[in-house]
């Protein structure tokens, strides 16, 4: 039994010695599936950790969070356009266009293809907007807000370049949809005044049809003096007001009472939040009368010394109370806007008023997350369009930023770029931000990585990342990868099969890159500078993935293979592997359950190191070094086997299945010692002298302890990973972990 025990320990080693594992270059992890951030509305939060606390003067009942508003007008579907192939990093993909993001995208797109003049496709929309054209006529839009086409109009209509005719219409349009502080109050009374008053406040038939002109009239129509067209609640916060103004009519209308409540809650709550970063007064939100078309909301340039007015058309308020709410924090982030920045005018400033609005409104309701909407005309977009050439798009830029400096730094650093121009200037300031390039670079691995932080707590990253076509490395020479400044330029780069490639790139210039094998893309510490060298599969291309980017001036990053040649199969083996100890501990007591009258209790114990080293040449070498095998039963004295030697010999393998041949392996010496230290045996000739637990017996060797043992030759499945080689057998299955490899350079980390 004894010499069993001692037989198995070098039996184990002979097993072992042909055991096989496989390298990175081939088979990488699996990734796991990758989850576009959910878009759904969740219960908001109260973000308001004031002292101060609003004062009402009109009751407002807390809104359920999943009450979803009524809708009277609902828009005719977009027609479904032809599918288009999006390049992804998992290869094309077939999706449907993306809708415009908003009606300020819509214009430009209409002004580009010469179907609209600026002036003509601001009048048309106006027009839907307030009921004349048939907004349904329109295509969809992702953001239904008409702030861009109101704000728009505005500069326009004070353009000393714009047609007369086409200025006094615009006014027209705008007096309409933008009622003014004087206006509001000479129409409308506190909504106490009238609760004594049944069936509204109209004195006679006349004053309601006045009221209900104001859709189709404006208000600066004649005749309105002394006519209460609306209601209004208001709620106080650190010396200001906001109110909400409604048609009289609503008074009694309980659906049209959740709407006021969770609109006044939704100004207070912004008020809140926005008051501690910067200065905020008051807000005037007002429902409409006019019919609003597929618009939804809409803010305007105002008086800087009157009420910030909001409007909302009623007959679009639909979705979730929650979404209706984050929509007004929008909105009223406008105000903050116009009052702390420059915004005027609105096409020189929209990349970054509509991002930053969409940004902060998140902040007030953090887990909403309505401005999600926007992350797939991101991730599309901005593989070629700088940041100032979008617009809602940015959102997920500003909450990377805010993530790194900070609510109060990010409204710090949009109040300075504002006044510095337009959006060629932003672009300068920003580029001049402390560690600008850094942290840029570190955006885009972000958003290609692990994904960008919300502030509710989820991870911002699209399912699928869109790329530049990809570009297949596959000779010796240059390759260059292009990018303009705060572009998040990616691309996929394919190293075609069964090839190894020596790599430098260029080190010059302000450019930032980093790379990683695309099954690594999600784990950001494991993106890096060039590798030196990159091994391709032997049944399929490698592909990595390249970002690179600059904030100052158009850079080329360029990728020369200075050397390139057939790889062996499988490069994944390539390298040195050492046996884990649990799995050699595991093998070993797999094989002695096999044998008869194994005793209870029987443990093994392993450390020390036994080596395998695949070579590109196909040669096989193993390394036994201090190997230290420890056996025996519990509650008795054990022996520790120490064992060094050496081997070589040859082997073929496809990624499936391992054949080692001509494996001879050399045993150098074998120690066997009681687990206090005492010498049992030593090995020497061709014999061994043992003595275990009190018995004494020989063991032959078979062979000289400096001769070779006798080649072996061997067949089985393997699987090899980047950091891991498992080598199946009939007794079981070993596991060893990769030891040597070219190591990633870390990615460069931004100062903070």
């Amino acid at each position: 039994m004894f010499t069993r025990f001692f037989t198995v320990s070098v039996l184990v080693l002979t097993l072992i010695a042909c055991q096989s594992n496989e390298e990175s270059s081939s088979t990488m992890p699996t990734a796991e599936p990758e989850t576009a951030v959910s878009t759904e509305a969740q219960p908001a939060e109260s973000t308001t950790d004031s002292p101060d606390t609003p004062t009402f003067t009109a009751t407002a009942e807390p809104i359920p969070a999943d009450t979803v508003i009524p809708a009277t007008n609902t828009p005719m579907p977009t027609p479904t356009a032809a599918p288009l192939m999006l390049e992804t990093l998992d290869g094309p993909i077939e999706v449907q266009p993306l809708l415009p993001v908003s009606y300020d995208e819509l214009l430009d797109t209409n002004i580009e293809t010469g179907e609209w003049t600026e002036a003509e496709g601001i009048i048309i929309l106006l027009q839907s907007f307030v009921g004349e054209v048939d907004s349904n006529m329109l295509p969809e839009v992702i953001e239904s807000s008409s702030t861009p086409i109101v704000r728009r109009a505005a500069d326009i209509a004070n353009n000393p370049d714009t047609n007369a005719e086409d200025a006094a219409e615009i006014e027209r349009l705008l007096d309409i949809l933008v009622p003014t502080t004087e206006t509001l109050d000479q129409l409308s009374i506190p909504a106490s005044e009238a609760s004594a008053k049944p069936n509204g406040v109209f004195k006679t038939a006349v004053q309601a049809d006045a009221c209900a002109d104001l859709s189709t009239k404006g208000y600066k129509a004649k005749n309105l003096e002394g006519i209460t067209c609306f209601l209004y609640e208001e709620a106080q916060l650190e010396g200001h007001k906001y109110r909400v103004y409604y048609p009289n009519e609503w008074k009694d209308d309980e659906a049209k009472r959740e709407l006021i409540n969770a609109a006044l809650f939704a100004l207070t709550d912004s008020a809140s939040v926005y008051g501690k970063l910067a200065k905020i007064e008051d807000v005037n939100l007002v429902f409409s009368y006019a019919d609003g078309g597929t618009a939804l909301a809409s803010q305007a340039y105002f008086d800087l010394d009157s009420a910030c007015p909001i409007t909302l058309f009623a007959n679009k308020n639909q979705g979730s109370m929650d979404v209706f709410k984050q929509t007004i924090a929008h909105e009223v982030f406008h105000c903050v806007q116009d009052w702390n920045f420059t915004t005027s005018p609105y096409a020189s400033h929209k990349w970054w008023l509509e991002g930053s609005a969409e940004y902060f409104s998140n902040v007030v309701y953090p887990t909403v997350n309505d401005e999600h909407r926007f992350l797939d005309s991101f991730n599309r977009n901005s593989v070629d369009k700088t940041l100032m050439e979008m617009s809602y798009h940015n959102f997920v830029f500003f909450q990377y930023m805010a993530n790194r400096i900070g609510d109060q730094g990010l409204i710090s650093l949009l109040k300075t770029m504002s006044a510095t121009g337009g959006p060629s200037a932003h672009a300068a300031h920003l580029a001049d931000y402390p560690d600008m390039d850094g942290m840029f670079q570190d955006f885009v691995v972000s958003f290609l990585s692990e994904g960008v932080a919300d502030t509710g707590g989820s991870s911002i990253k699209p399912a699928q990342i869109a790329i530049k076509p990809i570009q297949t490395i596959s000779e010796e020479g240059e390759n260059e990868f292009h990018t303009k400044p705060f572009v998040a330029t990616r691309y996929g780069i394919k190293y075609v099969k069964e090839k190894r490639f020596l790599l430098e790139g260029n080190e010059d210039g302000n450019g930032r890159y980093s790379t990683v094998l695309k099954e690594l893309r999600r784990t950001k510490t494991a993106w890096s500078d060039l590798p030196e060298e990159i091994r391709s599969k032997c049944d399929d291309a490698v592909l990595y993935v390249l970002a690179t980017t600059n904030v100052k001036e158009d850079f080329a990053y360029t990728i020369n293979v200075t050397e390139m040649e057939k790889a062996e199969c499988d490069p994944c083996l390539l390298g040195s592997w050492d046996i884990e100890p649990n799995s050699f501990e595991a093998f070993i007591m797999g094989i002695m359950a096999e044998t008869p009258d194994m005793p209870a209790g029987f443990y093994v114990e392993i450390a020390g190191h036994n080596y395998l080293k695949f070579h590109e040449n196909g040669e096989l070498t193993t390394l036994r070094e201090n190997l230290q095998i420890s056996m025996g039963i519990t509650g008795q004295p054990g022996v520790i086997s120490t064992i060094n030697g050496h081997g070589s010999g040859m082997y073929t393998a496809d990624g499936e299945i391992m054949t080692v041949t001509n494996l001879v392996q050399t045993v150098d010496s074998v120690i066997v010692t009681t687990a206090d230290g005492q010498v049992v045996t030593t090995l020497s000739g061709n014999t061994a002298n043992v003595s275990f637990f009190g018995n004494s017996t020989t063991l032959q060797t078979g062979e000289d302890i400096n001769s070779d043992a006798g080649p072996v030759s061997a067949t089985g499945n393997y699987i090899c990973t980047e950091e891991t080689l498992e080598i199946e057998k009939p007794e079981g299955t070993a596991l060893f972990l990769r030891v040597e490899e070219i190591p990633p350079t870390p990615v460069p980390t931004p100062s903070p």
